[in-house]
């Protein structure tokens, strides 16, 4: 879902982001509760990412298309709470 979110956006996850979301996605679902709700969970992710994203690229004087265009692991809000 993450991988799609960010294709339809015209982003792409750098290779270790794609590793790194993977691993975090699992472990959120392995802690799910009740009313977990995957899509719109993953959803919020994706808007903190690209958050993340922004203020990464903020301290850039020229940032690339490439960096405009890519996500890489450090953009992922890992270890944020998604309850």
């Amino acid at each position: 879902i993450l991988s799609r979110m960010a294709e339809d956006a015209h982003y792409r996850l750098a290779p270790e982001a794609v590793d790194v979301a993977t691993t975090f996605l699992a472990s959120l679902y392995n802690q799910k509760r009740e009313h977990f709700g995957n899509a719109r969970m993953v959803r919020n992710i994706f808007e903190r990412t690209l958050a993340r994203h922004s203020d990464r690229l903020a301290a850039e004087k020229a940032p690339t298309r490439h960096q405009l265009l890519t996500i890489d692991s450090s953009d992922l809000p890992v270890g944020e709470s998604f309850a």
